[in-house]
């Protein structure tokens, strides 16, 4: 398996990505993807002991630190920084919010005719729903936010029906228009978080770095963790009709049913790590400089962790798996991308409970598990 290709970038690796992910864990745990310049870790305890393990396993300077963003921080100023604002995305603010989101999901699902022939339920609801919620409760002026959104699309992959590579300025238009969010906040303050972040400026508790180094982490990932959980959700429920039911019948499961979800297909598939010394796993050895890539997704799927791993079972108890990572950089949104998720599963099953998939596609992505198509039709 060392010596054999794999290409993340192909059609067929994402199609067959829980098999390649298996063969990974057998045969090559620590495997290195050349084309990448980068080692793969597929086991669970590696990749949870890697997450554990700041100080060999840096997530500063990797290929994807291409913009200043919190994931991208380590040491004390990571530490100091989220301690500040992780009080703004805590479980009880994410409850404040639920009855607003379950407003926009009854509204959207309104919207649908209920007596489709076909919908897209990508781009008509599940793209819908993060955006209205995630745009009010940053405060993101309403004139910069289709930019926000077009730009945000082809950060998360290709579609291999059109796959048309990005913008060569891509993340710097991203960046641009965040920034142009902050300082249109600085002018004219409201009730929301970047509001607060600005007032926390202004307090001399953050720097005007600080502030954007937030505002683009947000910018940058606010909005595709939610809408994968979401597409990914709901693929899964038809692909398993008879879990679909044993929910429907017992709704006080769904709690459950979203962690398995985001077990099963996790949202964000790996992230990547800088050595900060020699590391030896499984006889391997990588060397201090060497970039990882930690496998949420294939982690997972681990059968030495969670029995029948591909099966997907609304009862399972998984609450330690890694699909928002683990530890210091576990994903802040958390707690809203789970209200997000609640409400519009509850939704989906109360107005189309015997939706199907007519057609769906996945994006091309070395690092996200993401729908480019999604298509539901009345059986």
């Amino acid at each position: 398996m060392n010596k054999a290709i794999i290409d993340i970038y192909s059609t067929d690796y994402h199609n067959n990505l829980y098999e390649n992910y298996a063969a990974l864990r057998t045969h090559a745990p620590v495997y290195f993807d050349q084309r990448r310049n980068t080692w793969m870790l597929t086991r669970y305890d590696d990749v949870r002991a890697a997450l554990r393990d700041t100080k060999r396993f840096k997530s500063t300077g990797t290929s994807q630190d291409f913009v200043p963003q919190l994931q991208a921080l380590d040491g004390i100023q990571h530490t100091r920084i989220r301690k500040e604002v992780i009080s703004e995305f805590s479980q009880q603010i994410a409850m404040n919010l639920s009855p607003r989101v379950d407003r926009v999901v009854e509204t959207l699902f309104k919207t649908l005719n209920p007596s489709f022939t076909t919908i897209n339920i990508l781009t008509d609801v599940i793209h819908q729903l993060p955006r209205r919620i995630v745009s009010e409760f940053m405060g993101f002026p309403n004139h910069l936010r289709q930019r926000w959104y077009d730009l945000g699309e082809p950060m998360v992959g290709l579609d291999p029906n059109n796959p048309q590579q990005p913008s060569a300025t891509l993340f710097q238009d991203m960046i641009d228009v965040v920034d142009e969010a902050v300082a249109y906040k600085r002018k004219d303050a409201g009730h929301d978080l970047l509001s607060w972040l600005v007032a926390r400026e202004k307090a001399n508790v953050f720097t005007a770095d600080d502030v954007e180094l937030v505002a683009r982490t947000l910018g940058f990932a606010a909005l595709d963790t939610t809408i994968n959980l979401l597409a990914n959700g709901t693929a899964l429920l038809a692909k398993f009709p008879l879990q679909r039911q044993h929910l429907i019948d017992n709704p006080a499961l769904l709690d459950n049913a979203i962690e398995e979800m985001l077990r099963i297909e996790s949202p964000t598939q790996s992230l990547p790590r800088r050595l900060a010394n020699d590391v030896e796993l499984h006889g391997v050895i990588m060397k201090a400089g060497d970039e990882v890539s930690l496998l949420f997704g294939a982690a997972n799927h681990d059968p030495e962790k969670y029995n029948q791993p591909d099966d997907f079972d609304i009862e399972r108890k998984n609450f330690d798996h890694l699909a928002f990572g683990f530890g210091l950089h576990k994903c802040i949104g958390q707690h809203i991308a789970r209200i997000e998720a609640r409400s519009y599963f509850s939704a989906l099953l109360k107005y189309h409970p015997n939706f199907l998939v007519t057609s769906h596609r996945w994006m091309i992505s070395p690092w996200a598990r993401a729908h480019a198509e999604l298509l539901l039709s009345h059986p």
